[in-house]
């Protein structure tokens, strides 16, 4: 694919007013949709989850951890989702999002409130 037609689609996509990336919880139900199916193996899978940078690079720096460790480690990411397992990987891809998308601050004053709401919940009850 050249430049400009990428350029072009990219431009038409824009126009269109479609996302250029997925959003990831559309991701994870994509991915979760094809894990129910009877037929799915890892190649599908991977291919899914290569649209998503972040979590293929995520999936395999956790293939490549002392939890998975093995003396050849995964080169790609089948490789990477076949040693974890596919539960496994979109089990712990979830988290990350969760933490990409809640900010620290957000974090700070929910853990701030939390205990607060819940008293005054009981006080007014």
């Amino acid at each position: 694919m050249s430049s400009a037609s990428l350029l072009e689609k990219t431009a038409q996509t824009i126009k269109a007013d479609k996302p250029l990336l997925p959003a990831a919880p559309e991701v994870s139900v994509k991915i979760l949709a094809v894990m129910n199916k009877p037929n799915y193996n890892v190649k599908l899978s991977a291919k899914m989850i290569k649209n998503d940078a972040g979590r293929s690079a995520y999936s395999v720096k956790t293939a490549t951890s002392l939890r998975f460790l093995t003396p050849n480690p995964p080169k790609d990411l089948e490789g990477a989702m076949a040693r974890m397992g596919m539960r496994e990987t979109y089990y712990l891809s979830i988290p990350l999002y969760r933490a990409l998308f809640l900010s620290r601050r957000i974090k700070r004053d929910r853990n701030y409130f939390t205990p607060h709401t819940n008293w005054l919940s009981l006080l007014f009850s």
